[in-house]
């Protein structure tokens, strides 16, 4: 059986980590990379946030499945990663 406060814990440290990433290239000029529409866009920031995430997730839990925005992968249990709200009007706005 998973232990959902030992899931919780090093999400909420991963999401720190994650944070201090995204805050550290807030002011830098982003890197974007159009997918199936002008709307449909993926940062360099976006990749490497997800990838921290998964891989971080990943070491703890390595049969953990993922649902990530830009990556997935195979697993029995599932952790989805969303992106950030308001990530478009942000760089819409730059």
């Amino acid at each position: 059986m998973i232990n959902l406060d030992e899931c919780y814990k090093l999400v909420m440290e991963l999401v720190d980590e994650a944070g201090k990433l995204v805050a550290a290239r807030n002011s830098q000029r982003k890197t974007v990379h159009i997918k199936s529409h002008p709307t449909d866009f993926v940062t360099e920031t976006d990749q490497q946030v997800e990838k921290l995430l998964m891989n971080g997730i990943r070491e703890k839990f390595p049969d953990h499945q993922f649902i990530g925005e830009e990556e997935t992968s195979e697993g029995k249990k599932l952790f989805l990663l969303m992106p950030r709200l308001g990530l478009l009007t942000r760089l819409m706005e730059r």
